[in-house]
């Protein structure tokens, strides 16, 4: 029943994701200058990395105004975000992370990050990467890939054909990603 209700929760995030798609570009704009404020002082009053990191830098997150700023915000590097003596610190304050889910992520440097995501941050994920997929033609009945270092969990809406997914393992030599990959015709 717990994935019912947050497969609702995707759906109607979607629904108002979606609706924004229609919008002026002056409001949208506006919906984002609103929004990048509202991150970038979350980040500075809940974040003891970013508070430490930004005062350190100079940057005054609580007079930030938007995208108009937005080349002020100081410049991370990945040795920064791999030190392991500072994981803790790029934690909201209160988060429990056995609590969490996490995705883990390489990016284009092949070292892992681990990004830890509370319960209702899964469904907003799912719903924005959902948003840009039906923005760009997805089908319910079209069977999608994820390449990960272990294979995840069916949705239980997979067992009935909408949006199949095939986990290729990270680990398994590339010219054989290629080969499942083709053949899954995702």
């Amino acid at each position: 029943m717990k994935r019912v209700f947050e497969t609702l929760h995707t759906f109607f995030v979607l629904q108002k994701l979606r609706a924004n798609v229609h919008l002026s570009p002056a409001s949208l704009r506006s919906i984002q200058n609103r929004l990048l404020r509202e991150t970038v002082a979350h980040a500075y009053q809940n974040v003891p990395f970013y508070r430490r990191f930004w005062d350190e830098a100079g940057f005054d997150a609580l007079s930030f105004s938007g995208l108009d700023e937005l080349g002020k915000i100081p410049i991370l590097n990945r040795d920064v975000l791999d030190d392991p003596d500072r994981q803790q610190e790029f934690l909201q304050r209160g988060i429990e992370t056995a609590r969490c889910t996490f995705l883990d992520t390489t990016g284009t440097s092949g070292r892992i990050l681990r990004v830890w995501k509370q319960p209702r941050e899964e469904g907003i994920r799912r719903a924005v990467g959902l948003r840009i997929w039906l923005e760009h033609g997805f089908r319910w009945h079209f069977s999608t890939v994820d390449f990960q270092r272990t294979a995840g969990t069916s949705h239980f809406l997979q067992h009935f054909g909408i949006a199949p997914k095939t986990w290729i393992l990270c680990d398994v030599p590339v010219p054989e990603q290629l080969r499942r990959f083709l053949a899954i015709k995702a």
